[in-house]
């Protein structure tokens, strides 16, 4: 149950994919629920919940601090309130970097793997929508 680990965690971290069961699940003063006043960190998708669900959860001592690597549009308005919150970190979207020799060396991994009719690593499941 999300609210039950919301009342009793110290640091959020979030990095949950965008999908229908994940939109909004954090939005709608479900950060209330935070029991501990946590440090949140949402480097998953911007879609989980939108600027006012931070800022209201800021504004009512829910979380102390939000970390924020993506937002619900990115790249983030210069007009954004988040942009001059004290309790808000922006960060540029960096939380996932993929190197180009990291990347060259899962596709090549990949290719052998799919020449010899083995199953492939990191596959999207396109049913679950990551």
């Amino acid at each position: 149950d999300v609210d039950s680990v919301l009342a009793d965690c110290d640091v959020l971290v979030s990095a949950l994919p965008s999908t229908a069961a994940t939109r909004g699940l954090l939005g709608g003063g479900r950060l209330a629920a935070c029991g501990r006043s946590p440090l949140f960190l949402n480097v998953g998708r911007g879609d989980l919940l939108g600027e006012d669900d931070v800022l209201a959860a800021l504004a009512a001592g829910h979380v102390r601090e939000a970390v924020l690597d993506v937002f619900a549009e990115e790249p983030l308005s210069a007009d954004s309130p988040l942009w001059a919150s004290p309790g808000v970190r922006v960060t540029p979207h960096v939380a996932a970097l993929s190197l180009p020799a990291d990347v060259a060396v899962v596709f090549c991994d990949n290719l052998d793997r799919w020449t010899r009719g083995e199953e492939l690593r990191y596959v999207v499941d396109w049913e679950k929508g990551y």
